[in-house]
């Protein structure tokens, strides 16, 4: 999309790290908190993208994007399945075939041709590729 993107990001819980990985002191809330840490890591993460493209274009500095990302936490698998849904629809305003347009995981989840996403783990959510495309398509 011109001038915004979506992520849906599964974020480990500290739990499942082993102990050599775990940040020791976790705090429940404030600046040394878990969310708290996942929020500056993909500050971090947008940050070097809008330097790596300000340089390759060498045209522009300062910010590359309007503002702050913005971040939901998903409570539910409903939730979690209408989410998938709203982020591949947000594609058909650039591309009416979702299976045809590369830059959206619905093709990469469909065709089960990406290393990134689990096909399998979100056709599951659907219960089947037939009910996962119906939704699609509601």
């Amino acid at each position: 999309m011109s001038n915004h993107f979506h992520l849906l990001v599964k974020i480990k819980s500290e739990s499942d790290f082993p102990d050599e990985l775990k940040i020791k002191n976790f705090k429940d809330t404030g600046l040394h908190s878990h969310d708290s840490l996942i929020s500056k890591q993909f500050s971090k993460l947008i940050s070097s993208y809008s330097q790596a493209f300000n340089r390759f274009n060498k045209v522009r500095t300062g910010n590359l994007f309007e503002s702050p990302f913005k971040r939901l936490k998903i409570s539910g698998e409903d939730q979690l399945r209408n989410t998938i849904v709203y982020i591949h629809q947000n594609c058909l305003s650039i591309s009416p075939e979702l299976e045809k347009y590369k830059y959206c995981s619905y093709r990469d989840i469909v065709l089960k041709n990406n290393f990134l996403i689990n096909p399998g783990g979100v056709i599951e959510l659907f219960g089947d590729p037939e009910n996962f495309r119906l939704n699609h398509n509601k």
